[in-house]
């Protein structure tokens, strides 16, 4: 009787497997926000390089400033180059007429790490007014001076316009 009974039976019907594709339409919408969401964050990205270029320009000319000898002629290039660099960040009316000690304060406020108020950084003031001969740096002042500079053109932070 069950042999009658499994010879009725018909075979078993396997489904089609199910497609990866076309997809079902909420991918396409999935597909579409991350589009979205990479296209902005390039976007993001490329206005990030193109507003911190200028810094990677002032790094590249602090590494043309002679580290061995510190002269008025070397710390006057280095003050002209935080200058031209502050310009880029901050409105021409906040930085332009800085100097002596507001401008070190300056540099201060807008990067704390760097100590420019206190020895050695003091330096850039004091050496701005001299004449060329009356320099009295020591080396190790005056790569520490450029140390502070290169970590306040790195790390400095930009005002809003």
């Amino acid at each position: 009787m069950q042999e009658r009974m499994l010879q009725n039976l018909e075979p078993i019907i396997v489904p089609d497997p199910i497609s990866f594709w076309p997809p079902q339409p909420g991918w396409y919408v999935v597909a579409i926000i991350l589009l979205g969401l990479t296209i902005l964050g390039v976007i993001k990205w490329l206005a990030y390089k193109r507003k911190n270029e200028y810094r990677n320009w002032a790094l590249q000319e602090l590494q043309k400033i002679d580290v061995k000898e510190a002269d008025s002629r070397q710390i006057v290039l280095l003050n002209k180059l935080l200058k031209a660099t502050a310009l880029q960040g901050y409105p021409r009316t906040e930085v332009a007429g800085l100097y002596g000690a507001k401008w070190l304060q300056f540099l201060e406020e807008t990067y704390p790490q760097a100590r420019f108020t206190v020895a050695p950084g003091i330096f850039l003031e004091e050496a701005s007014y001299r004449r060329k001969g009356s320099i009295n740096i020591k080396d190790e002042d005056w790569v520490e001076i450029i140390r502070l500079s290169g970590e306040w053109i790195k790390g400095h932070k930009i005002k809003r316009r």
